[in-house]
């Protein structure tokens, strides 16, 4: 009688969470199903659960339980399984990085840091980038240089994601994301470095605290959306908020709340949404007034008007990439995506 009373007590404590769950991640079915899976899988082995599983939980949430559940994974796995997303998705992870970094076959000067390439600030050698240095020569004739203009851009990127991004993804996100999740991760990554991403040094001793974004990001608890905006806990630049950092912040967390996607950058003018002013085109007012971190709009009509303000078929981002990613991302899922994206918005 004890065991049953137990059992009771957890089907209602379960079916209580389940009702909160509902109401609080309406808007973001993927947290919805994971908390209720987390929930369901703690309590498998109880027959009421599986009764009650088959029969269905309550109106409205029924038909997300009845889904075949994903497996549960170790943090092994879920690294395995990020890294092989990642690989999977090249072509966009490299769209990205030449939308929000524009291309130079000569060194420039960016914030703080003479840049070369997408946005390279160190060669793979270790050597900073001098002002002195020579051009990458991108755009020698394609017969001299074999259809690849932007060879050396691509190495240097190449190299930084394998050393610098992907191996503080693999050993401190301990949960599998989706490929959109990466998207917006290793954009994130990319731009404020691993240490301050992790809160760990490269050789794996600690540094300090782990990102509020790492922590957010692991525990799966949020939304999309308040996710991503601990992203904008990075707004500064010596010792003043930096607008350019957030507006990147910006479309990193429109690609990863899937708002964007790599192919819809193509058509953009590269790195041209800097050239947009006012900040509240890219945030609500009262951004970071009570939390700290900034609220992004995301409103169909601003990513609509983000998608066409910036048109640009001289200086878009296709025409600072190679034929084979552009070729790669169109074959991709997330070119399939944008499509239906798309199209969705036409019907709105």
């Amino acid at each position: 009688m004890a065991d049953d009373l137990n059992i009771a007590d957890k089907l209602e404590y379960f079916l209580r969470k389940a009702l909160k769950y509902t109401g609080r991640y309406a808007g973001n079915e993927s947290v919805l199903r994971m908390r209720l899976w987390r929930k369901i899988h703690r309590y498998r082995n109880h027959i009421l659960v599986g009764a009650m599983l088959a029969g269905g939980l309550a109106a409205g949430v029924g038909s997300l339980v009845r889904e075949k559940m994903p497996a549960a994974v170790t943090r092994q796995e879920a690294a395995q399984n990020n890294m092989q997303k990642i690989a999977k998705n090249q072509a966009a992870i490299m769209t990205a990085i030449a939308y929000v970094e524009g291309f130079s076959d000569k060194p420039y000067f960016c914030g703080a840091k003479q840049t070369i390439g997408y946005g390279s600030t160190v060669y793979p050698d270790g050597s900073r980038v001098k002002k002195t240095d020579k051009a990458i020569s991108c755009r020698l004739p394609v017969k001299y240089y074999k259809g690849a203009e932007f060879k050396k851009g691509r190495e240097y990127v190449k190299h930084h994601l394998e050393n610098e991004v992907y191996p503080f993804i693999k050993n401190y996100v301990t949960r599998e994301l989706s490929a959109e999740e990466l998207l917006g991760t290793v954009l994130f990554v990319y731009n404020v470095g691993g240490e301050s991403f992790s809160g760990h040094k490269k050789n794996g001793t600690s540094s300090g605290k782990a990102s509020a974004f790492l922590q957010s990001l692991n525990s799966g608890e949020e939304s999309a959306v308040d996710c991503a905006k601990k992203m904008t806990g990075f707004r500064a630049m010596n010792g003043k908020r930096a607008n350019g950092l957030l507006k990147r912040h910006w479309v990193a967390m429109g690609l990863f709340t899937g708002k964007l996607e790599a192919a819809d950058l193509l058509k953009l003018k590269a790195a041209g949404f800097y050239d947009i002013k006012d900040m509240s085109f890219f945030y609500k007012k009262s951004a970071g007034r009570n939390s700290g971190y900034w609220e992004p709009d995301f409103s169909p009509e601003k990513i609509n008007k983000f998608l066409t303000l910036q048109t640009s078929a001289e200086e878009n981002t296709a025409a600072i990439l190679d034929q084979d990613v552009i070729a790669g991302l169109k074959n991709s899922a997330a070119f399939d995506l944008a499509v239906k994206w798309q199209n969705s918005q036409k019907q709105r």
